[in-house]
């Protein structure tokens, strides 16, 4: 697998990796220093991990302590912006962009996640000094929150190679490197940053991984056509599955009073909350389900009564796994 597992990431979430505690920024610097100023260091290790949430000031700052000719907050803030911007990222944009990350370097592995089988795009940039490579390799085994069948999780075919793949980028380049790589299977997969010493702790980074319109499609193909909606459905939707609500059609909101259900599915990986709720004058009655994704992740299904005056409402909220390697198909039927 090539390239492949250049990416294999992204916006993983990094606080899975709970055993891994992060030193920071600042210990970066003291490591780095100690390695340029003492030969005696040798081969000692630094390990750190840059958290899922690890975008902003508790990176940048405060630093009360700076070496000669390292750089400061202001400077490492505007390196880590002109790594984002040449990904297509803004400040805080993480929460918006899943499997993406941006960060001052530091060794380490920054995430973890569940990829779906598809092909990626994968977008690196590093800004400052110093040259930062990328390793990324497939996990021999799921971890517990992503563990099939819990989380539609297909698996590998045998003979997949898992060995680390590598992406190395000079942070001099003002451009980002932009590869592909296609995953035969759903599977777990991890990132890990290798700055040296010139970039640890002085270079911006930032990457995104985005799945292929293609595959988004063929998601969405194969849920819609396991849920074909027959004379009793008032209203299907289907296509990638994001964050949403939606009030059923009809008049002023309403539906006709008499018995109903709705029916969920979703293919891909992760997994989606969804709530559906009958709302009467001041009160609310809502039904909600965790909802798995995958190629054979049953449908989920609400039935629900609608009473003179009712209307209904449903929401959907997914996972970082679910988000943007998806996609879903609703049915609203009369029963």
């Amino acid at each position: 697998m090539t390239d492949q597992l250049e990416d294999l990431f992204a916006g993983f979430r990094a606080d899975a990796i709970s055993q891994v505690r992060a030193p920071g920024v600042e210990a970066a610097r003291r490591t780095v220093h100690r390695r340029r100023t003492s030969k005696a260091v040798g081969g000692a290790a630094f390990v750190a991990v840059v958290a899922a949430g690890g975008i902003g000031s508790h990176l940048l700052g405060p630093l009360p302590f700076t070496q000669p000719g390292e750089p400061d907050p202001a400077t490492l803030a505007k390196r880590q912006s002109r790594a984002a911007s040449a990904v297509g990222l803004g400040a805080g944009d993480r929460a918006q962009t899943p499997r993406s990350m941006q960060g001052i370097a530091a060794a380490g592995v920054i995430a973890t996640g569940l990829l779906v089988a598809g092909t990626y795009t994968l977008r690196l940039a590093c800004a400052g000094p110093g040259r930062l490579a990328v390793l990324f390799r497939i996990r021999e085994t799921l971890l517990p929150e992503t563990a099939a069948p819990d989380r539609g999780v297909t698996g590998l075919p045998d003979g997949t190679d898992r060995v680390a793949r590598s992406s190395t980028q000079d942070c001099a380049t003002r451009e980002a490197a932009v590869r592909t790589f296609t995953l035969p299977g759903d599977a777990p997969v991890e990132a890990e940053l290798r700055p040296d010493d010139d970039a640890v702790a002085r270079a911006g980074y930032a990457f995104t991984l985005t799945l292929h319109d293609a595959d988004r499609e063929r998601l969405t193909q194969q849920v819609r056509g396991r849920m074909q909606p027959d004379s009793t459905t008032l209203y299907e939707t289907s296509g990638p599955v994001r964050k949403n609500t939606i009030d059923v059609h009809g008049a002023g909101g309403m539906l006709n009073p008499g018995r109903y259900r709705l029916r969920y599915l979703c293919g891909g990986v992760g997994r989606v909350r969804v709530a559906v709720g009958v709302h009467h004058a001041d009160t609310v009655v809502t039904s909600t389900q965790t909802v798995t994704c995958g190629p054979s992740a049953p449908a989920a299904t609400f039935p629900f009564e609608i009473r003179p005056g009712d209307s209904f409402s449903a929401s959907t909220e997914p996972d970082a796994d679910a988000l943007g390697q998806s996609a879903h198909a609703e049915l609203l039927e009369r029963v």
